[in-house]
């Protein structure tokens, strides 16, 4: 393992220790992640000096036992270098418990990455093992159909798999080594994660070939700083908007499978699912959060619980007597209205076109689904919007919520608390000052210019931690986190982008 040589506190491997070959020559993975780290002015430029000692080390000739003596700057390295042999043996020779808190982020990301190289270099041996065509007809090939059974059973077994998560690996291995070999090498290159690939692969999967290509493109160049359900909602979205006449004929098919479904959990739960049409599934959500209503003082609920009893309520006062349920029933006609809010643009509310709409907290939804919907004018807020910047024109005659005007606006144009990958809806967050507001009238003021939505738990972290925020002039957020690194939130378009 490590020849240890302690000095100034730091464990110092040798070269033999850490397991690669020291170039003589900078290569060029080192010498982009530089020039990117100087480009790049999302970068915190308090990471470049421990990257560009490497670089310049390397490039003199005095990569020693010292050039990777710095446990954190092994981790730096390994974060930005091909995720593959030479990371892994870097990664595994890094002490962990020698990290500052920077470097702990860096080897986070180097395993993560590493992590998808591994999970990408399996897929082409389980397609090759199995068969790259579909499941053999075992009427028309007998033999054909028993080899694949066989082959596919040793497989499962072999890495203790059900059938159906191995059917469904294999699926997206046959995905990725297929049409979508631009997904696949991104995956292998440690740019997404296992779990963000199995999103794009399993949105696609209905997708004919032609628009599947054009679906690709269009979410890989977005996919990068999403996480798993942004980047689910950002390959629907694009799905929906390049074959719209498909996502019609889908949305029409799936809303006669209305369900709802119960099964038994450990410790004594049970969980009960509702599937439906989107709205209305909307819909019962926000009269649940209506019924709930906000925590008091003395009330250890959460919201979660709050809703079950409010289901619960209802429920047991349907098939109560009927003086019973009127005394016990929650009340059905609360003073908040509850509804929800499409988002459509100028031309297709006057159906000079069919651009895809969107219901919020849901996402894409066809022109004329979404025309239906809003001739339900109690029930629904129309946003229209241009259509081609995707700013807001209108914000129609019916309001959600009863709060102040500059709420309504914040809440609207910021759609969910501005924090990095933060998707709490932002009529549910506070309203953060920027600067701080202060009685002497030195501060922030209410404005929209100086206002923005925050969770509360985030706007914690700004008030009370050591997180900082700038907001931009074109809307975008701009975070620095406690150790320098920094995080962009882009300003949301109220309707999606094509």
């Amino acid at each position: 393992m490590f020849e240890q040589q302690v000095a100034d506190g730091l464990t110092q491997p040798s070269n033999a220790a850490l397991g690669i070959a020291i170039p003589s020559e900078v290569p060029d993975w080192m010498v982009e992640a530089a020039e990117a780290q100087e480009s790049d002015p999302a970068l915190d430029p308090a990471l470049d000096p421990a990257l560009d000692r490497v670089v310049e080390e390397m490039a003199l000739g005095w990569v020693t036992t010292e050039a990777y003596a710095e446990a954190d700057r092994c981790a730096a390295a390994a974060a930005v270098m091909p995720p593959g042999a030479e990371s892994a043996r870097l990664i595994e020779q890094i002490r962990t418990r020698g990290l500052s808190e920077q470097g702990r982020v860096d080897f986070a990301l180097a395993c993560e990455r590493l992590a998808a190289w591994a999970s990408a270099r399996q897929l082409p041996a389980v397609v090759d093992h199995i068969g790259r065509d579909v499941e053999a007809d075992r009427s028309g090939n007998e033999r054909r159909f028993l080899d694949q059974a066989c082959w596919f059973t040793e497989l499962q077994v072999s890495l203790n798999l059900s059938e159906t998560a191995l059917a469904s690996r294999l699926a997206m291995a046959r995905a990725l080594t297929g049409r979508l070999s631009d997904t696949y090498s991104a995956f292998l290159a440690g740019e997404l994660s296992y779990m963000h690939v199995r999103a794009i692969v399993e949105t696609l999967d209905e997708v004919g070939d032609d628009h599947a290509a054009v679906a690709q493109e269009r979410i890989l160049s977005r996919a990068s700083g999403k996480t798993i359900s942004e980047l689910r909602r950002l390959a629907r979205n694009t799905v929906d908007r390049i074959d719209a006449e498909a996502a019609a004929r889908r949305h029409a098919r799936a809303s006669k499978e209305r369900s709802v479904e119960r099964w038994s959990e450990p410790d004594g739960v049970a969980a009960l699912t509702v599937r439906g049409p989107a709205p209305d599934v909307e819909a019962i959500w926000a009269a649940l959060t209506v019924l709930a209503g906000p925590r008091e003082s003395d009330d250890p609920r959460r919201i979660g619980a709050r809703r079950f009893d409010a289901v619960l309520g209802l429920c047991l006062a349907a098939v109560a007597p009927r003086d019973q349920a009127q005394a016990s029933a929650q009340p059905t006609s609360p003073s908040t209205p509850v509804q929800a809010q499409i988002v459509i643009d100028l031309a297709t509310l006057l159906e000079l076109a069919d651009n895809p709409c969107e219901l919020r907290g849901y996402g894409t939804v066809p022109a004329g689904v979404a025309r239906g919907w809003l001739q339900q004018a109690d029930t629904w807020r129309r946003l229209v919007t241009d259509p081609v910047q995707g700013h807001l024109l209108d914000f129609g005659p019916v309001a959600r919520f009863a709060p102040p005007k500059l709420r309504r606006f914040i809440a609207v144009r910021d759609q969910t608390c501005t924090f990095p990958q933060c998707h709490q809806p932002a009529r549910r967050c506070d309203l953060d000052h920027d600067p701080p507001w202060r009685p002497d009238g030195e501060g922030g003021t209410a404005s929209a210019e100086q206002m923005a939505a925050l969770c509360r738990r985030h706007h914690r972290f700004k008030t009370h931690g050591d997180w900082s925020v700038e907001r931009r002039a074109d809307g975008d957020t701009v975070w620095r986190s406690p150790t320098g690194r920094r995080f962009t939130t882009l300003a949301p378009p109220v309707l999606s982008d094509p």
